[in-house]
């Protein structure tokens, strides 16, 4: 890798007419949800993903046992797949975040302490938690719960990742140890969430707090977007590609303009879009300090596409006040550093040593 003049071409190498193109590392997608447990679910999302450019992906939470041994070996390496990165099934409070999903809900730390064991047996990456308050009292993990989780990950090998959207909530579990965070800390989830909030910005003390200890925040800004995103440009929805991969319930619902003009009327739409913008400020805070900002959509949620929201995620990111570039090494070098061993990918970025492969993926729209 490196400038024409300078790099020695080997004899007998494939030589690629790349002219007008431009060349940039695989991206990447920190927060992936399949849908599905068996690979012929799964296997249409991760090419469509491919399709899009993703070439990595996390998949975050949501995977039974009987699907993780597939994703173990795409992470090995299936041609014509991204590599996926797992966190198995992750943990909730009872009844709590995400209502209505059916993740570990361990009721006591030493429960808790096993069910990572049993993930680390079955040879997967991270372990996922959500922490959000839900309307009844106590319906959140508490603080000790959460500190065994991430206790017993690190001493079997997997890092902790949490979805919080609370400061408080964040330093309490990077005390405990986690390092990798999903969302911000301007509420996005639970009772209230949707309206601006009093205070914002982080606080100059947590953003220390994140930079003495490589604290990564993957925003996941689309989540929040697409509630309103499609009803303000319905001309999306006329390209073949993202029908392909919106979710079908999701299509149905924005194809509808009843449906777009009761969100775009509705009582809430500007709290909404202020709230919004307290998140974009978040992500511009927390760059400029210098906190890594990663790259994830939430993919597989009812309004966020494989493949094509990771697009759309780099450009709320430079909506939010980063140059292209920024989101782009968000999207690849940034988020590359968070997979195991952190901070030693040998991928994500365009030099000499790092894996280099030549994908071709067919448009999702081919039955084939």
């Amino acid at each position: 890798a490196g400038p024409r003049e300078t790099t020695a071409v080997p004899a007998g190498a494939e030589v690629i007419d790349a002219a007008g193109k431009t060349i940039i590392p695989g991206l990447m997608n920190l927060h992936t949800h399949y849908r599905g447990t068996t690979r012929a679910e799964i296997e249409p999302q991760m090419k469509a993903q491919l399709y899009y450019g993703v070439t990595t992906a996390r998949s975050i939470g949501s995977d039974d046992p009987e699907i993780v041994p597939f994703l173990l070996e795409a992470n090995a390496g299936i041609p014509g797949l991204p590599r996926p990165y797992t966190a198995g099934t992750g943990f909730q409070a009872k009844n709590g975040f995400p209502p209505g999903a059916m993740r570990s809900q361990p009721e006591t730390t030493e429960e808790a302490r096993e069910l990572v064991r049993e993930l680390a047996a079955q040879g997967v990456h991270f372990t996922k938690m959500w922490i959000t308050e839900m309307a009844e009292p106590g319906q959140i993990m508490s603080p000790e719960m959460r500190t065994a989780i991430v206790e017993e990950s690190i001493a079997n090998g997997l890092i902790p990742v949490a979805h919080i959207d609370d400061e408080s909530h964040g330093r309490q579990l990077i005390e405990a140890g986690t390092r990798d965070f999903l969302h911000t800390t301007v509420l996005t989830f639970g009772p209230g969430a949707g309206a601006p909030v009093d205070n914002p910005t982080p606080s100059d003390e947590f953003i220390q707090m994140c930079l003495d200890n490589g604290v990564s925040f993957t925003p996941t800004l689309s989540i929040r977007h697409n509630n309103w995103h499609f009803a303000e440009h319905p001309e999306l929805l006329d390209d073949p590609d993202l029908r392909a991969v919106l979710n079908p319930a999701a299509l149905e619902r924005w194809d509808n303009p009843e449906t777009r003009a009761n969100v775009i009327e509705g009582d809430n739409f500007e709290d909404n879009k202020a709230a919004f913008r307290q998140m974009l400020d978040f992500v511009k805070t927390m760059h400029d300090a210098g906190v890594q900002i990663a790259l994830g959509t939430d993919a597989g949620t009812a309004n966020v596409p494989m493949g094509w929201g990771v697009h759309h995620e780099m450009e709320l990111y430079v909506e939010a006040g980063l140059t292209p570039m920024e989101a782009i090494v968000a999207a690849t070098a940034t988020s590359a550093g968070r997979m195991p061993p952190v901070g030693e990918a040998d991928f994500g970025t365009l030099e000499a040593g790092k894996v280099c492969l030549l994908y071709t993926s067919p448009s999702p729209r081919d039955e084939d």
